[in-house]
């Protein structure tokens, strides 16, 4: 093939220039220091040369073996099939094959792969986020709403202490105005009977007088009788 020939001449070229390099006379009797790495580095320079003037059919050939592997079938065999596979479908002409390698196909694939894997990781991370966000703003609501449940408690409690106050100070004032009535009673009844006792007292007074006085005249009569 085209590519493999010029493959070929560019490394025996490169195989050339080592040999004249290394006839050349040294300078010290040390080797020369990074020889191998300018030699590596010429052979891959020649290498890329050599790919970059690849053929299409041998760029063909390399993607069809990337894909399929080796055969006991040709190259050339395999390319004129899948051409006409192609030319029967009504496509174009390796059309599944890359310009470049299929390596670069699979690595671009497996990029892809990746970016979505990485995407549907921070769609589930913030889905997760979403679903934290809101269990929080539930339960702030429902801890809210707990607040509020004692709160109203809470007043009613305080409403109904309030009301049993009232009540308990209107009965202490009906108490003590019982208490002050049944007094004042008490006090009448006692002014009564000693108003009576008084009375009493005076009418035997009143009496004792009486008859003091009838004594008297009784005596004063016998006295006056003419004897």
């Amino acid at each position: 093939m085209g590519g493999s020939r010029s493959f070929n001449e560019a490394k025996q070229g490169s195989s050339d220039s080592s040999s004249s390099s290394s006839s050349r006379p040294m300078r010290s009797s040390r080797p020369e220091v990074g020889s191998a790495a300018v030699r590596k580095k010429k052979a891959a320079e020649a290498a890329k040369a050599a790919k970059a003037k690849q053929g299409k059919n041998d760029r063909d050939d390399e993607s069809i073996a990337a894909r399929d592997g080796k055969k006991s079938q040709s190259l050339k065999d395999r390319r004129d099939e899948a051409k006409a596979a192609e030319k029967k479908a009504g496509k174009r002409p390796y059309s599944k094959v890359d310009k470049k390698t299929a390596v670069k196909k699979t690595a671009k694939s497996d990029l892809a792969a990746k970016k979505k894997a990485m995407a549907a990781k921070k769609r589930q991370a913030a889905a997760k986020k979403r679903a934290e966000a809101a269990r929080k703003k539930a339960a702030a609501a429902r801890k809210a709403a707990a607040v509020k449940r004692r709160a109203a408690l809470a007043k009613k409690k305080a409403m109904a202490a309030k009301k049993k106050a009232a009540a308990e100070r209107r009965a202490k004032r009906a108490l003590a105005a019982k208490k002050r009535a049944e007094a004042k009673k008490r006090q009448a009844a006692a002014k009564k009977r000693a108003d009576a006792k008084k009375r009493q007292a005076a009418a035997k007074k009143r009496a004792e007088a009486a008859k003091t006085r009838a004594r008297t005249r009784a005596r004063i009569r016998k006295t006056r009788k003419p004897g």
